[in-house]
């Protein structure tokens, strides 16, 4: 069974590791009051790389991966003293909460995630203490930062005109027809005067004169068919008629197009580029994006306050 037994929160750093109740010596950093030792820092090396994943980087790499998942611990450890100056804690009921909301998600009972995770070498209680400490990195966040972003109505405008082409619809044109239909084992003067017509409303069209009228006057003795052939998106037009109607605006009619059945005749009625929607309904849409830009800068540029004011000492 796949690791899916995290609560699904918008965490930007690693979570820390359980440190064991026996004495460890080694010191990897020191960060304010709190000390992150050898063995925290081991075990969550081994939680976010595989064997095969460690085997396969190189002494410079190992190295480069150690020091980042440090600063994972560093973070976390900074996070934790934030929300214990702030007096953000997290009840039992939150947490058990959290618990009901991972098994309602995957459809499990809680003996079957008990299962799942003992299977994986994870205790139970460890894994609500990870719960918790994910909980209250999410308040600590919600309060520190999301709750004071702000989106003015001139970002959204902005964010609107730059990416104007993301809120634009699908291109398509609308097409009219007249087909004149080539009758069945027809001689060859037939074949012929049937394509005389053809070329005569084709010209008859542009010419300027309408549409229907043009029609009219061939589909009421049965020599043509035709009228809305329908609206048609990139690509859903044959090749034939794909190309006799390119570049033609609305309006204008295309050459004759020969097929076993027949010669048509298109006629543009629409043409799009694909509408753009509305400011006014793509506003809300577009504040949520800006506001998760602005949040990832955000919580980064206070990360960086923190450890600026911290006393942090890194000793491997």
């Amino acid at each position: 069974m796949s690791r899916i037994f995290t609560l699904t929160l918008v965490l930007f750093f690693f979570a820390a590791a359980n440190l064991p109740a026996k004495v460890i010596n080694e010191i990897a950093a020191i960060v304010n009051s709190d000390v992150i030792t050898t063995y925290q820092l081991d075990k969550a090396m081994d939680e976010q790389l595989s064997p095969s994943e460690k085997e396969a980087l190189s002494p410079a790499g190992f190295k480069d991966k150690k020091h980042e998942i440090l600063q994972g611990l560093i973070e976390e450890t900074l996070m934790q003293q934030r929300a214990k100056e702030l007096g953000l804690t997290v009840s039992d009921a939150e947490v058990e909460e959290a618990v009901k909301d991972v098994e309602k998600q995957n459809k499990l009972t809680r003996a079957q995630l008990e299962q799942a995770l003992s299977a994986q070498g994870i205790d139970f209680a460890d894994y609500k203490d990870n719960l918790r400490r994910q909980i209250q990195s999410f308040k600590l966040l919600g309060r520190e930062v999301q709750s004071k972003l702000e989106v003015t109505n001139q970002e959204i405008r902005d964010y609107f005109k730059e990416h104007i082409d993301d809120y634009r619809g699908e291109p398509f044109i609308r097409l009219n027809h007249i087909t004149f239909p080539i009758p069945e084992r027809a001689s060859r003067s037939q074949v012929d005067r049937v394509y005389d017509e053809a070329k005569e409303a084709k010209d008859r069209l542009q010419r300027g004169e309408d549409f229907y009228s043009v029609l009219l006057s061939y589909s009421a003795d049965k020599k043509a068919e035709g009228g809305d052939l329908g609206t048609f998106g990139g690509g859903e037009l044959s090749p034939a008629f794909e190309r006799a109607v390119q570049g033609l605006k609305e309006g204008q009619s295309s050459d004759i197009i020969t097929t076993p059945e027949g010669f048509h005749i298109l006629f543009v009625v629409e043409r799009s580029t694909g509408k753009i929607r509305h400011f006014d309904t793509v506003k809300d849409e577009i504040s949520k994006k800006v506001i998760e830009s602005k949040k990832a800068q955000s919580i980064k540029d206070w990360m960086d306050k923190l450890k600026k004011d911290a006393f942090i000492d890194i000793k491997i």
